[in-house]
C-alpha cells in the first residue's frame, strides 16, 4: 500500500511509489511538466481543486474505502466529468484493444478450446462495458451538465438515483477471466503472452475499481445534494 497523499506531497516522488498515477495524470490532461511540484502547485497550474486529487490518488493507492468529500463541491463536477471521460476514450481506444490483440496473439500461438472461451468471453464482456460507458457519455453526464447550468429548468426526467440504479459493477467480471489463464489453462507456448494479458488485466481491474468509486461516492453524492436543493 502506498503513502497516503497531502497537498504538500511531491507529485514525482509518489508516482516513483505508484506508477498507476500516470493513469491519474492523464486523465486529468495534466501535460505540463511536473518537475519538483507539489499536488496542490500541478493543480493551481491546471484549475484543479487539489482536495479531489487528493481523493482520486488515495483510491490508486488503495489508501482508502470512503472518501471524504466534504471539500468537494459543484465547482468540481466538470473537472471530475471530464476526468470520467477520459477514462472512457483509455479504455475504448487503447486499453481494451491491447488487452484483444494479446488474446488473438495467444489464440494463434495455442490454441484449445479454452482459448476460444476466452476470446469470446472478452468481447461479450467488451460489448458490455461499451454500452455501460456510452450510457453515461450519452445519458448521465449530458444530464448532470444541464443540471448545473439551468437547475431546476433543465427539463429532464433523468435524476442522480437513475444513474445511481442503472450503474453496473464492470470490473468484478474480469476476475472470472483473470482466473481462468492464471489457473485452469496449461500452455505449452506463448507463456509470456499469458502475462503480458494478466499483468493488464489486473491493471484494468484496479482502474476501474478507481473509476467507479469516483463515480459512486463523489459524482453521484454531489449531483443528489444539487438535486436536494433544488427540490426543496
Amino acid at each position: 500500500m502506498s503513502t497516503k497523499l497531502y497537498p504538500e506531497v511531491k507529485l514525482a516522488s509518489a508516482i516513483e511509489e505508484n506508477p498507476s498515477l500516470l493513469f491519474m495524470l492523464e486523465y486529468f490532461n495534466i501535460s505540463s511538466t511536473i518537475k519538483n511540484k507539489t499536488i496542490d502547485g500541478i493543480c493551481k497550474e491546471n484549475q484543479i481543486n487539489p482536495c479531489l486529487m487528493v481523493i482520486i490518488g488515495d483510491l490508486y493507492n488503495n489508501r482508502i474505502n470512503t472518501p471524504d468529500i466534504s471539500q468537494i463541491s459543484a465547482d468540481d463536477i466538470p473537472v471530475i466529468i471530464k476526468f470520467l471521460k477520459n477514462t472512457h476514450l483509455h479504455y475504448k481506444n487503447e486499453k481494451y484493444p491491447e488487452i484483444e490483440n494479446l488474446i488473438t496473439k495467444l489464440k494463434d500461438m495455442a490454441a484449445p478450446v479454452e482459448i476460444n472461451q476466452i476470446e469470446i468471453f472478452f468481447k461479450e464482456y467488451f460489448k458490455e462495458v461499451v454500452e455501460h460507458l456510452d450510457y453515461e457519455d450519452k445519458y448521465a453526464f449530458p444530464y448532470i451538465c444541464d443540471l448545473l447550468k439551468n437547475g431546476s429548468d433543465c427539463g429532464s426526467s433523468f435524476s442522480a438515483t437513475e444513474y445511481k440504479t442503472h450503474h453496473s459493477d464492470i470490473e468484478t467480471k474480469l476476475s472470472d477471466l483473470k482466473t481462468l489463464l492464471l489457473q485452469h489453462i496449461r500452455l505449452e507456448e506463448g507463456l509470456s503472452i499469458r502475462r503480458k494479458i494478466l499483468l493488464k488485466l489486473f491493471e484494468l481491474q484496479n482502474d476501474l475499481i478507481v473509476h467507479s468509486k469516483i463515480e459512486e461516492q463523489i459524482l453521484i453524492p454531489i449531483v443528489e445534494n444539487i438535486e436536494n436543493q433544488i427540490n426543496g
